[in-house]
Protein backbone atom coordinates (compact mmCIF):
# COMPACT_ATOMS: atom_id res chain seq x y z
CA UNK A 1 0.00 0.00 0.00
CA UNK A 2 0.97 3.47 -0.29
CA UNK A 3 -0.29 6.19 1.91
CA UNK A 4 -0.32 10.03 0.81
CA UNK A 5 -0.56 12.96 2.85
CA UNK A 6 -0.28 16.48 2.70
CA UNK A 7 -2.22 17.90 5.37
CA UNK A 8 -0.92 21.80 5.55
CA UNK A 9 -2.36 25.47 4.19
CA UNK A 10 -6.10 24.23 4.67
CA UNK A 11 -4.83 22.66 0.77
CA UNK A 12 -7.67 19.74 -0.47
CA UNK A 13 -4.98 17.00 -2.00
CA UNK A 14 -5.74 15.99 -5.57
CA UNK A 15 -7.17 12.60 -6.02
CA UNK A 16 -7.73 11.98 -9.60
CA UNK A 17 -7.09 10.04 -12.30
CA UNK A 18 -2.69 9.70 -12.46
CA UNK A 19 -1.37 7.15 -15.33
CA UNK A 20 1.68 7.04 -12.64
CA UNK A 21 -0.96 5.42 -9.96
CA UNK A 22 -3.07 3.64 -12.45
CA UNK A 23 0.48 1.33 -12.82
CA UNK A 24 0.47 0.67 -9.40
CA UNK A 25 -2.93 -0.27 -9.33
CA UNK A 26 -2.62 -2.71 -12.18
CA UNK A 27 0.76 -4.59 -10.12
CA UNK A 28 -1.83 -4.88 -7.21
CA UNK A 29 -0.73 -1.69 -4.71
CA UNK A 30 -3.74 -0.49 -2.75
CA UNK A 31 -3.86 3.34 -3.05
CA UNK A 32 -4.45 5.78 0.54
CA UNK A 33 -5.01 9.74 1.43
CA UNK A 34 -4.98 10.27 4.96
CA UNK A 35 -6.87 13.07 5.46
CA UNK A 36 -4.89 14.67 8.53
CA UNK A 37 -6.02 17.90 10.62
CA UNK A 38 -4.07 21.19 8.98
CA UNK A 39 -5.67 19.86 5.27
CA UNK A 40 -8.75 20.58 3.45
CA UNK A 41 -11.07 17.79 3.17
CA UNK A 42 -13.28 18.12 6.09
CA UNK A 43 -13.53 22.10 6.62
CA UNK A 44 -12.01 24.86 7.83
CA UNK A 45 -12.23 24.41 11.59
CA UNK A 46 -10.26 21.37 10.54
CA UNK A 47 -7.86 22.72 8.63
CA UNK A 48 -7.23 25.29 11.44
CA UNK A 49 -6.80 22.53 14.46
CA UNK A 50 -3.54 21.92 12.22
CA UNK A 51 -2.43 25.04 12.01
CA UNK A 52 0.76 26.74 14.45
CA UNK A 53 0.52 24.93 17.96
CA UNK A 54 -1.86 22.03 16.78
CA UNK A 55 0.70 21.34 13.70
CA UNK A 56 1.64 17.94 15.67
CA UNK A 57 -2.07 17.07 15.75
CA UNK A 58 -1.56 16.35 12.33
CA UNK A 59 1.19 14.51 12.48
CA UNK A 60 -0.48 12.01 15.29
CA UNK A 61 -3.02 11.74 12.65
CA UNK A 62 -0.76 10.47 10.20
CA UNK A 63 0.90 7.84 12.38
CA UNK A 64 -2.99 7.04 13.19
CA UNK A 65 -3.88 6.07 10.20
CA UNK A 66 -0.63 4.35 9.18
CA UNK A 67 -0.99 2.16 12.39
CA UNK A 68 -4.48 1.44 11.01
CA UNK A 69 -3.91 0.16 8.25
CA UNK A 70 -1.59 -2.26 9.43
CA UNK A 71 -3.89 -3.12 12.33
CA UNK A 72 -6.53 -3.94 10.15
CA UNK A 73 -4.40 -5.90 8.39
CA UNK A 74 -5.02 -3.85 4.71
CA UNK A 75 -1.20 -4.04 3.45
CA UNK A 76 1.67 -6.71 4.28
CA UNK A 77 4.01 -4.01 3.42
CA UNK A 78 3.13 0.18 3.70
CA UNK A 79 4.55 2.98 1.79
CA UNK A 80 4.76 6.52 2.60
CA UNK A 81 4.78 9.55 0.49
CA UNK A 82 5.06 13.17 1.09
CA UNK A 83 5.01 16.27 -1.71
CA UNK A 84 6.65 19.77 -0.63
CA UNK A 85 4.74 21.00 2.82
CA UNK A 86 3.66 16.69 2.99
CA UNK A 87 7.32 16.51 3.94
CA UNK A 88 6.66 17.69 6.97
CA UNK A 89 4.40 15.41 7.94
CA UNK A 90 6.21 12.10 5.88
CA UNK A 91 9.26 12.30 7.25
CA UNK A 92 8.16 13.16 10.89
CA UNK A 93 6.27 10.53 11.21
CA UNK A 94 9.22 7.92 9.36
CA UNK A 95 11.61 8.68 12.13
CA UNK A 96 9.14 8.24 14.79
CA UNK A 97 8.22 5.04 13.47
CA UNK A 98 10.71 3.96 11.10
CA UNK A 99 10.02 0.41 11.43
CA UNK A 100 6.50 0.60 10.06
CA UNK A 101 7.22 1.15 6.68
CA UNK A 102 9.43 -0.50 4.00
CA UNK A 103 9.88 2.92 2.22
CA UNK A 104 9.19 6.50 1.48
CA UNK A 105 9.45 8.71 -1.33
CA UNK A 106 9.34 12.23 -0.30
CA UNK A 107 9.48 14.93 -3.68
CA UNK A 108 10.91 18.18 -3.47
CA UNK A 109 10.06 18.11 0.59
CA UNK A 110 10.69 20.80 3.48
CA UNK A 111 12.03 19.04 5.96
CA UNK A 112 13.88 22.27 8.01
CA UNK A 113 10.91 23.76 8.06
CA UNK A 114 11.86 25.66 11.53
CA UNK A 115 15.34 26.75 8.92
CA UNK A 116 13.55 28.41 6.34
CA UNK A 117 10.90 30.25 9.08
CA UNK A 118 13.77 31.79 10.97
CA UNK A 119 15.69 32.79 8.00
CA UNK A 120 12.99 33.28 5.45
CA UNK A 121 9.81 34.25 7.39
CA UNK A 122 8.41 30.86 4.75
CA UNK A 123 5.92 29.13 6.56
CA UNK A 124 4.53 31.83 9.15
CA UNK A 125 1.28 31.95 8.35
CA UNK A 126 1.25 27.90 9.08
CA UNK A 127 3.57 27.27 11.25
CA UNK A 128 3.59 30.74 13.69
CA UNK A 129 6.07 33.37 14.04
CA UNK A 130 8.80 30.88 15.81
CA UNK A 131 11.57 33.68 15.93
CA UNK A 132 8.93 36.17 18.62
CA UNK A 133 7.30 33.33 20.47
CA UNK A 134 9.50 30.33 22.02
CA UNK A 135 6.44 28.25 22.32
CA UNK A 136 5.89 28.06 18.78
CA UNK A 137 9.60 27.41 18.45
CA UNK A 138 9.71 24.74 20.96
CA UNK A 139 6.34 23.13 19.53
CA UNK A 140 8.23 23.37 15.65
CA UNK A 141 11.50 21.79 16.91
CA UNK A 142 9.70 18.93 18.38
CA UNK A 143 8.02 17.40 15.30
CA UNK A 144 10.55 18.29 12.30
CA UNK A 145 12.63 15.78 10.45
CA UNK A 146 15.47 18.02 10.66
CA UNK A 147 15.39 18.98 14.19
CA UNK A 148 14.22 14.74 15.08
CA UNK A 149 17.44 13.60 13.22
CA UNK A 150 19.79 16.06 15.64
CA UNK A 151 17.70 14.56 18.52
CA UNK A 152 18.75 10.89 17.29
CA UNK A 153 22.10 12.20 16.45
CA UNK A 154 23.36 13.99 19.37
CA UNK A 155 21.22 12.53 22.43
CA UNK A 156 20.98 14.83 25.24
CA UNK A 157 24.30 13.96 27.38
CA UNK A 158 23.43 13.88 30.84
CA UNK A 159 21.11 10.88 31.50
CA UNK A 160 23.52 9.25 29.60
CA UNK A 161 26.26 10.44 31.92
CA UNK A 162 24.17 9.92 34.85
CA UNK A 163 23.28 6.30 33.42
CA UNK A 164 27.13 5.66 33.52
CA UNK A 165 28.35 7.05 36.61
CA UNK A 166 25.29 5.01 38.62
CA UNK A 167 26.90 1.89 36.05
CA UNK A 168 30.42 2.73 37.50
CA UNK A 169 29.72 2.94 41.11
CA UNK A 170 27.55 -0.57 40.50
CA UNK A 171 30.44 -1.84 39.18
CA UNK A 172 32.71 -0.63 42.28
CA UNK A 173 30.81 -2.88 44.54
CA UNK A 174 31.88 -6.32 45.26
CA UNK A 175 28.66 -8.36 45.00
CA UNK A 176 30.76 -11.17 47.14
CA UNK A 177 31.55 -8.39 50.33
CA UNK A 178 27.97 -6.91 50.08
CA UNK A 179 26.75 -10.75 50.25
CA UNK A 180 28.92 -11.62 53.67
CA UNK A 181 27.86 -8.40 54.98
CA UNK A 182 24.31 -8.99 54.55
CA UNK A 183 24.71 -12.70 56.00
CA UNK A 184 24.56 -14.92 53.18
CA UNK A 185 27.08 -17.34 51.64
CA UNK A 186 29.13 -17.47 49.11
CA UNK A 187 26.97 -19.15 47.02
CA UNK A 188 23.77 -16.71 47.18
CA UNK A 189 26.38 -14.12 46.84
CA UNK A 190 27.62 -15.57 43.35
CA UNK A 191 24.65 -15.70 42.42
CA UNK A 192 23.45 -11.73 43.20
CA UNK A 193 26.43 -11.42 41.00
CA UNK A 194 25.51 -13.51 38.56
CA UNK A 195 21.70 -11.48 38.83
CA UNK A 196 23.69 -7.97 38.16
CA UNK A 197 25.38 -9.43 34.93
CA UNK A 198 21.86 -10.74 33.36
CA UNK A 199 21.08 -6.87 34.50
CA UNK A 200 23.59 -5.06 32.35
CA UNK A 201 22.82 -7.47 29.80
CA UNK A 202 19.19 -6.92 29.34
CA UNK A 203 20.16 -3.08 29.68
CA UNK A 204 23.00 -4.04 26.74
CA UNK A 205 19.84 -5.38 24.75
CA UNK A 206 17.53 -2.20 24.84
CA UNK A 207 20.11 -0.52 23.94
CA UNK A 208 20.26 -2.20 21.02
CA UNK A 209 16.68 -2.21 20.41
CA UNK A 210 16.69 1.63 20.50
CA UNK A 211 18.86 1.80 17.39
CA UNK A 212 16.91 3.04 14.87
CA UNK A 213 16.33 0.50 11.17
CA UNK A 214 15.19 3.38 8.74
CA UNK A 215 13.46 1.72 5.69
CA UNK A 216 14.44 2.75 2.03
CA UNK A 217 14.11 6.51 1.32
CA UNK A 218 13.72 8.20 -2.27
CA UNK A 219 14.32 12.23 -2.10
CA UNK A 220 13.74 14.28 -5.11
CA UNK A 221 14.41 17.68 -5.03
CA UNK A 222 15.15 20.29 -7.50
CA UNK A 223 17.85 22.44 -8.52
CA UNK A 224 16.50 25.92 -9.09
CA UNK A 225 12.92 25.62 -6.24
CA UNK A 226 12.76 28.68 -4.72
CA UNK A 227 10.15 27.44 -2.66
CA UNK A 228 11.90 24.58 -0.92
CA UNK A 229 15.62 25.60 -1.62
CA UNK A 230 17.20 22.43 -2.47
CA UNK A 231 19.85 22.60 0.74
CA UNK A 232 16.98 21.72 2.58
CA UNK A 233 16.18 18.23 1.58
CA UNK A 234 19.78 17.62 1.01
CA UNK A 235 21.01 18.44 4.85
CA UNK A 236 18.41 16.11 5.65
CA UNK A 237 19.59 12.98 3.70
CA UNK A 238 23.42 13.74 5.00
CA UNK A 239 21.85 13.12 8.55
CA UNK A 240 19.97 10.35 7.68
CA UNK A 241 22.97 8.73 5.89
CA UNK A 242 24.76 9.22 9.24
CA UNK A 243 22.15 7.76 11.60
CA UNK A 244 21.94 4.76 8.91
CA UNK A 245 25.85 4.51 9.42
CA UNK A 246 26.14 4.91 13.00
CA UNK A 247 23.51 2.21 13.32
CA UNK A 248 24.82 -0.35 10.89
CA UNK A 249 27.96 -0.50 12.79
CA UNK A 250 26.06 -1.25 15.93
CA UNK A 251 23.81 -3.88 14.37
CA UNK A 252 25.84 -5.01 11.33
CA UNK A 253 22.96 -4.98 9.17
CA UNK A 254 22.14 -3.66 6.12
CA UNK A 255 22.40 -0.56 5.30
CA UNK A 256 19.01 0.81 3.47
CA UNK A 257 18.66 2.56 0.19
CA UNK A 258 19.18 6.65 0.82
CA UNK A 259 18.81 8.07 -2.81
CA UNK A 260 18.64 11.72 -3.84
CA UNK A 261 17.02 12.32 -7.18
CA UNK A 262 17.73 16.20 -8.48
CA UNK A 263 16.21 17.94 -11.54
CA UNK A 264 16.84 21.16 -13.22
CA UNK A 265 13.76 23.15 -12.58
CA UNK A 266 11.57 24.98 -9.85
CA UNK A 267 8.86 23.04 -7.80
CA UNK A 268 7.22 21.38 -10.05
CA UNK A 269 10.06 19.96 -11.96
CA UNK A 270 8.66 16.24 -11.21
CA UNK A 271 5.32 16.82 -12.01
CA UNK A 272 4.96 14.82 -15.34
CA UNK A 273 8.22 13.83 -15.88
CA UNK A 274 8.02 9.98 -17.19
CA UNK A 275 11.91 8.74 -16.56
CA UNK A 276 11.27 9.90 -12.96
CA UNK A 277 7.85 8.34 -12.32
CA UNK A 278 9.55 5.18 -13.97
CA UNK A 279 12.30 5.27 -10.94
CA UNK A 280 10.42 6.11 -8.47
CA UNK A 281 8.06 2.86 -9.34
CA UNK A 282 10.62 0.70 -9.42
CA UNK A 283 11.89 2.11 -6.23
CA UNK A 284 9.28 1.52 -4.35
CA UNK A 285 8.39 -2.20 -5.54
CA UNK A 286 12.00 -3.12 -4.91
CA UNK A 287 11.90 -1.53 -1.51
CA UNK A 288 8.16 -3.94 -0.98
CA UNK A 289 9.72 -6.88 -2.25
CA UNK A 290 12.99 -7.05 0.05
CA UNK A 291 10.98 -5.57 2.77
CA UNK A 292 13.80 -3.83 4.59
CA UNK A 293 12.94 -2.15 7.76
CA UNK A 294 8.78 -3.16 7.61
CA UNK A 295 7.36 -4.57 11.04
CA UNK A 296 3.75 -6.01 10.55
CA UNK A 297 3.34 -5.99 14.17
CA UNK A 298 3.56 -3.44 16.53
Amino acid sequence: MLLSCYGSYGIREAVAFDPELLQLLDGGWLLAVAHVRGGGWLGRAWAEAGRGLGKPTGVADLAAVAIFMKQAGMCSSLCLQGSSAGGWLAASVLLQQPGWFAAAVLTVPCLDPLGLLLHRGDGELELGPAAADAQVYSSIASWTPYDLLEQMLYPDPEPQQQQQQQQQHEAEIDPAAVGEAAGYGPTEATAGSLGGQQQQQQQQQQQQQQLVVLPHVLIRAALHDVEVPIDNPVKVLARLRRLSSVNNQEQQQQQPLLLLRVLPGGHLAFEQDTKESAFKLAFLQEAVNEGHGCSSSH
